[in-house]
C-alpha cells in the first residue's frame, strides 16, 4: 500500500454491516481496481456464523463448544444454540482468516503496513491524552 493511503475513520459505534457498507462505498468510488476487495467484503458479509463467535454467550464441554445465537429486532428476541465441534470451529476460523488475508492482498496492504498503521494510530490517539 502506498504511503498516505491509510486514513483513520472512527467506526467504534458501528456494527459489522455498517462498517462493511462504509468500506464498500469508499471502495466503489474507484471500482475497477477495487473489484476484488468489494467481492471479498460481500463474501465476509455472507458468513452468518461469524456473529456466533463475536457476539454470543459461549459454553462448552469435552465434546465441543456452543454459542447462544441471538437475534434482536423491534419487539423481538430469539435465541438458538449453535453447536460447534473442533472441525466446524476450525473451518470457520480458517475461512475468516483467509478472507481477511484476501482483503489485505486485494487492497495491497502488507502485514507490516497493517501493524504500522495500528501503532501509529495508537500513538496518535494517546499523544493527545492528558497525563
Amino acid at each position: 500500500m502506498k504511503p498516505g493511503r491509510f486514513r483513520s475513520i472512527v467506526t467504534a459505534g458501528l456494527q459489522f454491516r455498517s462498517r462493511q457498507a462504509l468500506l464498500a462505498s469508499l471502495l466503489a468510488r474507484d471500482t475497477p481496481p477495487n473489484t476484488a476487495a468489494i467481492a471479498v467484503l460481500k463474501e465476509m458479509g455472507s458468513i452468518g456464523d461469524r456473529n456466533d463467535i463475536l457476539h454470543s454467550v459461549v459454553g462448552g464441554s469435552k465434546a465441543g463448544v456452543w454459542f447462544n445465537r441471538r437475534k434482536t429486532g423491534p419487539n423481538k428476541f430469539t435465541s438458538k444454540i449453535e453447536k460447534y465441534d473442533a472441525s466446524r470451529l476450525m473451518m470457520l476460523v480458517l475461512k475468516c482468516s483467509t478472507l481477511a488475508s484476501d482483503l489485505m492482498a486485494a487492497l495491497d496492504v502488507s502485514a507490516d503496513d497493517y501493524k504500522r498503521f495500528f501503532q501509529e494510530s495508537h500513538n496518535a490517539v494517546n499523544s493527545d491524552v492528558a497525563p
